[in-house]
């Protein structure tokens, strides 16, 4: 590892924030229009509301309230792993967060030869050598390792 730079891409985004709020657009509105349908129907006239559409609502209301329940999975380098799972790949300690339609793994820390943690942003000295975990934003951070 002397003198060596490494240099990782940290996060991996499954749906865009654009792409999450379509998808809940198109279907909000979807039931919107169910309901509005039915409920000027009933308003207007001494109908009930058919079973469909009552059975349409409550798929609804179950989906609003299972969408943030279902865990989302972070896919990285064909492996998945469940929100909240830390894991060493190579020089560096990974976090897999999941939040709704959104999963990102992320790098927590970097680890030297010996596993070793350096936190982002720290540096330790170690057998004659420097070893820093740098973050670079846009989610890299980078393991530097230099002669003390």
């Amino acid at each position: 590892m002397e003198n060596e730079n490494c240099s990782f891409l940290l996060q991996h985004v499954f749906l865009s924030n654009f792409q999450r709020v379509r998808y809940h657009v198109i279907i909000i509105t979807f039931f919107i229009l169910i309901g509005v349908t039915q409920l000027k129907a009933v308003c207007c006239s001494n109908r009930k509301m058919s079973k469909m559409t009552v059975k349409l609502m409550q798929l609804f209301l179950l989906y609003l309230c299972l969408e943030d329940v279902l865990a989302q999975k972070c896919t990285f380098r064909g492996k998945e792993y469940s929100n909240g799972v830390i894991w060493e790949e190579g020089y560096f300690k990974m976090k897999c967060t999941a939040d709704g339609d959104v999963a990102r793994v992320t790098a927590i820390a970097c680890l030297t030869d010996e596993g070793t943690e350096v936190g982002i942003g720290k540096t330790v000295t170690k057998g004659g050598m420097k070893i820093t975990c740098k973050d670079l934003g846009d989610g890299n951070v980078e393991l530097y390792v230099t002669a003390a």
